[in-house]
Order: C-alpha cells, then sequence, then structure tokens
C-alpha cells in the first residue's frame, strides 16, 4: 500500500506525513504496533518547514491487520490508503478502522 498517511510525527518511520516502514502491523485495537519513537524529536508545538515538505519516497508497504474491520483480508489490510493519527501521543490509532 502506498498511501499511508501518518500523524505521527515523533515516529522514526514518518516522512512528510508519510510513512517509510516496509511493512507495518495494525492490532486487533486497530493500534500500528510498528510505531517507534525517532530520537531527537522536538518536544514544543512549534511546526517546522520541513514538516511540510512534499515526501521524496515511494514505499509499498506491507499492511498487516488483525483488527476486526472490513478491510481486514485475512490478516492483511485491503484499503487503498490508510491514515494512522494518535489523541493522546501514546499510540497510533488506524482512523481508517471501520467495524464489520
Amino acid at each position: 500500500m502506498k498511501d499511508i498517511k501518518c500523524g505521527l510525527k515523533t515516529c522514526k518511520f514518518n516522512k512528510g506525513y508519510g510513512c517509510t516502514a516496509k511493512q507495518i502491523s495494525v492490532s486487533k485495537n486497530a493500534d500500528c504496533t510498528t510505531y517507534v519513537a525517532k530520537s531527537g524529536t522536538r518536544t514544543s508545538d512549534f511546526e517546522a518547514g520541513t514538516d511540510f515538505a512534499k515526501s521524496n519516497f515511494s514505499v509499498d508497504t506491507a499492511v498487516g491487520c488483525q483488527a476486526d474491520c472490513v478491510f481486514n483480508k485475512q490478516g492483511s489490510c485491503a484499503a487503498v490508503g490508510i491514515t494512522v493519527m494518535s489523541e493522546d501521543s501514546s499510540n497510533a490509532g488506524c482512523l481508517t478502522f471501520l467495524k464489520k
């Protein structure tokens, strides 16, 4: 899947709000368990211009899924794209999740 939007700027796989991981996993709770905090992350709310730069990569990420979701097809995500965000910065939730 090439269209993975990620709002977690603190994840080491996030580049220009896209995911550069080769493979991610979504848990039964619809959390992205591949999230890894990058070192040297800013802690302020100040936005930098590089955060909005157009991403310069093309990764075809395999998305494994264990959630009870309409897009879960035998353990793989069949959605065209997904969006990952966090409400409290402690977990990375798949916002594309639609309960069966």
